[in-house]
């Protein structure tokens, strides 16, 4: 298999990620039902995450960074806001204002994601590659949601929504330091065409099919 570290480095990032979000959705309804009002203000909550990412999916359009892994990737780390808002918690226009950037920030980075797959990989392995995103990135969804519940009984809902903001926010911040996404190109636009799959670029490759 071809050694591409930006694709494996990516895939573990957002694995994570998916894990530890995990505690926001089993901690925070109840948490909204404690003290922020019941299960109206979860459900301002959750259109709040909607609105953010209507923006995001809007402001990826619009933007071209030169590094779009590295950006996305930051920009991922505002998913953490809206547990370390539950963790205190913050009052209910605080945590629904966190919700909205942390959807923003969520379909910001699955565009640019989608865009550097598109760009980087070769078309007769992208069924594959996407295979193992899909796999890599959403096994640990379940394994988050089934560990969550035990862990806030032993430790208590406080440290364990801070736990998972520090799972979300140190790998993504490292990434920025990663030479395999430090030397990510830029996408292709209008004023820079896309080069041949067949030389896609920031992939260390092999001779070997991926």
């Amino acid at each position: 298999m071809a050694v591409r570290r930006w694709l494996w480095l990516n895939m573990l990032v957002h694995m994570l990620q998916n894990l530890a979000v995990a505690a926001y959705y089993v901690l925070g309804p109840a948490i909204a039902d404690e003290s922020l009002g019941g299960p109206s203000a979860w459900g301002v909550i959750v259109a709040g995450f909607a609105a953010g990412a209507l923006v995001g999916g809007i402001v990826a359009m619009k933007l071209e960074p030169s590094r779009p892994l590295i950006v996305g990737n930051l920009a991922l780390v505002l998913t953490a806001v809206p547990l370390l808002s539950l963790a205190v918690p913050m009052p209910l226009w605080v945590v629904v204002c966190s919700a909205f950037l942390s959807g923003a920030a969520t379909l910001f980075l699955d565009a640019l994601w989608q865009a550097s797959m598109q760009q980087l990989i070769p078309a007769e392995v992208m069924s594959r590659v996407e295979s193992y995103d899909w796999l890599i990135s959403t096994i640990a969804a379940p394994l988050g949601l089934a560990m969550v519940g035990p862990l806030a009984s032993q430790t208590g809902q406080t440290q364990t929504l801070l736990i998972a903001a520090a799972l979300i926010v140190i790998p993504c911040s490292l990434t920025r330091w990663c030479p395999a996404s430090a030397q990510s190109g830029a996408l292709p636009t209008a004023r820079s065409p896309a080069r041949p799959s067949s030389s896609p670029p920031m992939c260390e490759t092999t001779n070997e099919e991926p």
